[in-house]
């Protein structure tokens, strides 16, 4: 018998109990006793269990056994392609690992979902397909791991062939709103800016969950549409739907994360309003519910907020350093995009109170940096940001910056982050360097 302890002449485990579930005799198992312990537990684990957890725990074990000694590229291809793993319960444990992975490794979920379509595939095409209600979690939750890994043109296609399988679920119009909802939220991103298509998904999405009773998500269309109505500047329309936003997840869960975010969107619906001392109190939650989750990062957003209603109130002097204080934060996080809108507030802002004050130095902070995303993480928006802030910089050299310059400088780049980016284009009679 081998030595146990040297397994460098072992086949990977996952060739074993592939041939082994194929029938095939494997001389190995002979001579190495940890390879046959393995094989032996495994194969006698999932045909012989008790119970469902049972089960579930030797697929666990199984797939493990897959996933490490297989490169993360062929886990689909090998785990699709093993006959005894072609079972619903390895699509339902692909799925549980995937569930774990999100808001940690996004990477790892989208492996973790494509896995589990595989499998879905190649049992129908054997003509053994798991449920339908299978199915269309499965291709739900790939949509999900591929929009957060910012591929969304492969989402909406994993949208589009789990809605024939929605028609056919147990519960298929539940399952079709769900559908609506993931589509409106797709629809929305800037890159697809189809605004119309998500609002009125956002609305059919929330009027079915509410009748089947799916509080959170019902909750989710609202914001969504609220959120779309911000984008096109509907902000009186917005206010309402995030009004019933807030109010229902306070009732619903509390002082979660979700909450914090909900009334920060409502925060900064009300700043554009102009609505300063409300905006000021619901931001001002949003900031404390978010430090007590110890996100500073988040909370610097409503705090950002809150510097504005406090700003558009007369009273620019009182959070000069809290503009300066947030925009830190989220220039340390690098989300860059974020810190050049928040730096442009603040310009706008120092100037509404100062017609003449010298805002030079943020303005070369923000050229420099525009510039160099520009040269090393080039986007069309990036450009076009760095095109309109030099802009805004030449407006200063030649003491002719004023806050209306700034302010429609700040909503050209507001527009290019939100949907498909346009040229900035300097004012009929700006001056040509």
């Amino acid at each position: 018998m081998k030595d146990p302890e040297d397994r460098s002449s072992c086949p990977p485990r996952v060739k074993l109990l592939t041939l082994i579930a194929d029938g095939e005799y494997v001389p190995h198992l002979e001579v190495c006793e940890d390879c046959s312990e393995f094989v032996a537990a495994a194969t006698e684990a999932v045909a012989a269990f008790k119970d469902q957890r049972e089960l579930e725990e030797a697929v666990a074990l199984h797939v493990d056994a897959v996933l490490a000694e297989t490169p993360a590229r062929h886990w689909s291809s090998v785990i699709a392609g093993a006959p005894d793993l072609r079972r619903s319960v390895v699509i339902r444990d692909l799925l549980r690992r995937a569930y774990d992975a999100f808001g940690a490794d996004s990477r790892l979920a989208l492996d973790m979902t494509t896995a589990a379509v595989a499998v879905c595939d190649v049992m129908v095409s054997s003509g053994n397909p798991p449920s339908m209600d299978l199915r269309f979690l499965a291709l739900k939750e790939h949509s999900t791991a591929l929009f957060r890994m910012g591929r969304l043109d492969e989402a909406i296609g994993a949208i589009s062939r789990a809605w024939p399988i929605a028609m056919r679920t147990e519960e298929s119009q539940r399952d079709r709103a769900i559908l609506s909802l993931c589509s409106a939220i797709l629809y929305s991103q800037p890159d697809i800016a189809r605004f119309d298509d998500a609002i009125e998904l956002a609305e059919t999405a929330a009027s079915v969950l509410d009748i089947y009773g799916d509080e959170r998500r019902a909750i989710m269309a609202r914001q969504t549409k609220a959120q779309v109505l911000m984008v096109l500047n509907r902000y009186s329309d917005a206010l309402p739907l995030l009004r019933t936003v807030t109010f229902d997840l306070d009732e619903a869960t509390g002082e979660s994360r979700d909450t914090a975010t909900a009334y920060a969107l409502l925060a900064l619906c009300l700043v554009e309003l102009e609505s300063h001392e409300e905006a000021i109190e619901h931001a001002t939650t949003a900031e404390r519910v978010f430090l007590v989750y110890d996100d500073i990062g988040e909370a610097a957003r409503p705090a950002h907020f809150r510097a504005r209603a406090v700003a558009g109130l007369g009273r620019f002097a009182e959070v000069r350093e809290e503009f300066h204080r947030t925009a830190g934060i989220i220039f340390a996080a690098r989300h860059f995009d974020v810190w050049l809108e928040m730096r442009l507030d603040y310009v706008a802002a120092a100037l509404a109170d100062d017609g003449s004050a010298d805002v030079r130095a943020e303005l070369e902070s923000v050229v420099h940096v525009c510039a160099t995303l520009s040269a090393t993480e080039s986007t069309q928006r990036r450009i076009f940001a760095a095109e309109a802030t030099g802009y805004l910089r030449q407006l200063a050299v030649r003491d002719a910056l004023t806050f209306e310059a700034a302010k429609n400088v700040r909503a050209f780049i507001a527009r290019n982050a939100s949907r498909p980016p346009v040229k900035f284009v300097r004012p009929p009679g700006a001056f040509i360097m």
